[in-house]
């Protein structure tokens, strides 16, 4: 799983709700993000950002392509406006859960991550953009 940098930010915004949704602290929630996302520092996918920033409506999602795009691999996400684009693929949860089995549910970590997927890189997709 793969994520932009400033998506660690935009998480200190919700440290309380993830906080009180895992019943862990905040330290050790994104320590165990760390485990499972890589997160993409902006100078590895900048340079997409303008280029890309006309196939989507919402703005904010723009670094999101630009990964996917740059690793070549799928998004991950609910939020049907980045299915505007066709650049590179978009798989909703419901999606991901008829592609992979088995699967277990993780501590929820609110709309961030949610679900992880035992035995990933046994399937075709083998890496994914999470998007909040």
């Amino acid at each position: 799983l793969f994520s932009p940098d400033f998506a660690l930010e935009e998480l200190h915004k919700y440290k309380k709700d993830l906080s009180k949704k895992t019943g862990s602290d905040f330290e050790s929630v994104i320590k165990a993000l760390k485990e499972k996302v890589v997160f993409i520092d902006k100078s590895e996918y900048f340079k997409l950002i303008k280029e890309l920033s006309s196939q989507l409506s919402d703005p904010k999602d723009v670094s999101y392509l630009s990964v996917a795009y740059k690793l070549n691999i799928p998004i991950w996400s609910n939020d049907r406006h980045l299915k505007e684009q066709s650049m590179v693929p978009v798989l909703t949860t419901k999606d991901l859960v008829e592609l992979y089995s088995p699967w277990k549910k993780q501590k929820n970590l609110g709309n961030w991550i949610g679900w992880v997927w035992v035995n990933l890189s046994k399937k075709s997709v083998n890496s994914l953009v999470v998007t909040k």
